[in-house]
């Protein structure tokens, strides 16, 4: 069974908000073409400092399971999964085919997600791991509750939105949210947050 989840310590570890905002600004005006109108590029650069605050041992567990394969490595590169988690989520409530990434170090995967397929239905979706590297099927196909999926990615969504928006209201404002909000993901947001399981994710 195909599982994603995130869940984050009630009492995190964490730098204060505003040496991970000096950080932000130095890395964006390293860049010689950043535009500060590109909310994605201003998006990506905040997430991956965030979730490098999220992620070390005793802050967060990302639980990825299912395909017959070990996830254990690719649980430590969260913010390899934002934005494109928020366009999958859109894609499978609109039946569209879909995907998401995992990186490793020298070990890429993805997963495909899309209706048909044997044992598929219009309430499920089938779904295929396969090697970035080789671009060929790995492990066992999943077929996947449609409603449960969605689900379970909302509430992952949720998860990082609620910490963001607590610890580091300043960087969720000024660089997480303008994206979201510029790209129509409201209702996302919404639904994350009401989906994140118990105040920081965790049962």
């Amino acid at each position: 069974m195909a599982i994603f989840k995130l869940a984050i310590s009630e009492n995190p570890t964490i730098r204060p908000e505003k040496r991970l905002l000096g950080e932000l600004c130095e890395n964006l005006e390293f860049y010689d073409d950043y535009d500060p109108k590109d909310l994605r590029a201003s998006f990506i650069e905040a997430c991956n400092l965030v979730c490098a605050e999220i992620l070390p041992v005793g802050n967060s567990e990302l639980t990825i399971q299912g395909y017959g394969l070990e996830w254990k490595e690719y649980r430590k590169y969260l913010d390899n999964i934002f934005p494109e988690i928020l366009d999958a989520i859109s894609d499978l409530k609109n039946n569209k085919p879909t995907k998401l990434v995992f990186y490793d170090v020298g070990s890429e995967r993805g997963i495909k997600f899309f209706q048909g397929g044997n044992g598929s239905t219009a309430n499920s979706v089938y779904s295929k791991c396969y090697s970035l590297t080789s671009d060929k099927d790995i492990g066992v196909d999943e077929v996947i509750d449609r409603n449960n999926l969605i689900d379970q990615l909302i509430s992952l969504v949720g998860t990082f939105v609620k910490f963001s928006e607590s610890y580091y209201p300043s960087v969720y404002a000024d660089f997480l949210y303008p994206y979201l909000r510029e790209y129509d993901l409201g209702t996302v947001i919404e639904g994350a947050e009401a989906g994140a399981i118990g105040p920081w994710g965790v049962r």
